[in-house]
């Protein structure tokens, strides 16, 4: 004989609020608000064990997650106390075991250990009472205390809080039954202010699965410092004969820790037409909210043509190499051309106002000063001589002295 166990979860992620806790006091005033009950059938649809938080810190109060699950930022040594509620919806009384135990994520989903294994989290973990009764058609409130060592490192850890209820194996019944559901914990532990959370789109891929159904894959990946819980929905505008459709909301979403790339996944109906299309994406992790819009198109099968997205810090890294190039490149051709460039040098013929005479034309007219050449001795012929307006004559001299 053994004991089957069934486990339902309730939803939390990252976030980009920040609380600065003193050590050793309750870590956050906490006012009363709590999200609809998280719910395990025991007797059939609609009818079974719900567990749902009864507050959540102030300086949350606007982020959904902290209504679902723990996702606080704390100082080693903070003591953080929730109180909950367990409810039961069957028609006789349950007996329900309190606890805390071990969670993860891996593979871009929250999973948690089986039975009451623990980690260092979970340990740190108490609730009272451990046990309780639960009338039918009723609720109990509970309280669970996190105690933060002083001594605690720095990072983010992840636990749930559980209400299980069984059905032990008797001599009808070979198998027994265990239903629980949780609390999940996500708890950011170290000094100073809270790591911000962030996210980025990078691509959407549009595709149909093999049965048929359009799909658009949006690649997402964890730029902050805190896990994300992501989900979205999409809208398509623009599309044949001007068209609407949607919102749709993700039927795949993702958990990530800071640095992993996950792939959210929307589906639509089979009858949708391939498009071109205007798609609207919002993506969402508690407070942290991206957007992109793309024309995608959907395949007749498989997957059609990806959308790249580019963000403004994609942009910035490839605009400051193309500057540094073109300023470089700039500054060189200003070098070379300076180095190409001839230094004045003085005219290598003798200076005519030193040693010349002024030279008048046929007509008397003044044209500038002539320098003289001296050749040696014994050496006829023409003569060149530059006059200063820049024409130039020869003349022929003979040997005697006068000339």
């Amino acid at each position: 004989m053994g004991l089957l166990l069934c486990a339902l979860l309730t939803g939390a992620g990252g976030t980009t609020a920040h609380s600065s806790l003193t050590a050793d006091h309750v870590a956050a005033t906490t006012t009363a608000m709590a999200a609809a009950p998280v719910r395990a059938g025991v007797d059939g649809p609609g009818k079974g064990l719900g567990i749902r938080l009864l507050e959540a810190p102030v300086s949350r109060r606007k982020d959904p997650r902290a209504l679902a699950g723990v996702v606080d930022h704390v100082d080693p040594g903070t003591v953080i106390k929730r109180r909950f509620e367990v409810s039961n919806t069957t028609g006789r009384r349950l007996h329900v075991f309190l606890y805390a135990a071990a969670a993860d994520i891996k593979d871009q989903t929250f999973v948690f250990a089986p039975g009451r294994t623990q980690n260092e989290l979970s340990s740190w973990i108490s609730v009272e009472p451990a046990e309780i009764d639960v009338p039918a058609g009723g609720a109990r409130t509970a309280l669970f205390t996190i105690r933060v060592p002083k001594t605690a490192w720095r990072g983010e850890r992840f636990a749930e809080i559980w209400a299980q209820t069984e059905v032990p194996p008797d001599k009808e019944h070979n198998v027994g039954l265990a239903t629980r559901v949780g609390i999940r914990v996500f708890l950011d532990v170290g000094p100073g202010g809270e790591r911000p959370s962030n996210m980025r789109i990078e691509k959407l891929i549009p595709e149909r699965d093999a049965a048929g159904h359009p799909r658009l894959l949006a690649q997402v990946v964890n730029t902050g410092g805190r896990a994300l819980d992501i989900s979205g929905q999409l809208s398509l505008t623009d599309g044949p004969e001007g068209i609407r459709a949607g919102p749709y909301p993700a039927t795949v979403s993702v958990l990530l820790k800071p640095g992993e790339t996950g792939r959210v996944i929307i589906q639509m109906g089979k009858g949708l037409p391939n498009g071109p299309w205007k798609a609207d994406l919002t993506l969402r992790s508690g407070m942290i909210i991206r957007t992109a819009s793309a024309t995608i198109t959907f395949p007749d099968s498989g997957t059609g043509e990806v959308v790249i997205l580019l963000s403004g810090e994609d942009l910035l890294l490839p605009v400051l190499i193309l500057l540094t190039l073109a300023l470089g490149g700039a500054f060189f051709l200003l070098r070379r051309r300076r180095r190409a460039s001839p230094d004045p040098v003085a005219p290598k013929d003798i200076d005519a106002s030193q040693n010349g005479t002024h030279h008048h034309d046929d007509h008397g007219v003044h044209t500038g000063h002539v320098g003289r050449h001296r050749r040696p001795a014994g050496e006829g012929g023409p003569v060149a001589v530059h006059l200063h307006d820049g024409r130039r004559r020869s003349a022929d001299h003979d040997r005697s002295p006068s000339g």
